[in-house]
């Protein structure tokens, strides 16, 4: 029952999203020759700035300097992080905290064909 209500939650937000994000980009687009700017820069500054503030580090750490309060309580975060390992446990060995060498990134782009956008 909890996935099927998160996935169709999903999907109608999805939707919505994209109704309102159309009416969004139509207005923003037609701010073309305001402030000396085009139309297609306004939609590139409002993307950023969006990004800028709303994005957040992962899951469990949501906190930033501009939104000082938690958005899952510590109960929440147990939950998700646990969900998340049961659902694929994989994951819990994965050590994210090595650094990215110049090595490892001609690697990763130049061994995953899968990943090359063709």
């Amino acid at each position: 029952m909890e996935l099927s209500l998160r996935v169709s939650l999903f999907w109608m937000s999805s939707y919505l999203y994209s109704i309102f994000t159309s009416f969004l980009a139509f207005g923003i687009l037609h701010l073309n020759g305001t402030a000396g700017r085009a139309g297609w820069r306004w939609a590139d500054t409002s993307h950023r700035c969006t990004a800028f503030f709303h994005m957040a580090a992962s899951p469990t750490q949501t906190t930033t300097w501009l939104r000082l309060k938690e958005w899952f309580s510590e109960k929440e975060d147990v939950i998700m992080v646990n969900t998340i390992l049961r659902d694929d446990p994989t994951r819990g060995d994965m050590d994210n905290k090595e650094e990215l060498s110049p090595r490892r990134l001609w690697t990763a782009i130049c061994h995953n064909y899968d990943l090359w956008p063709l």
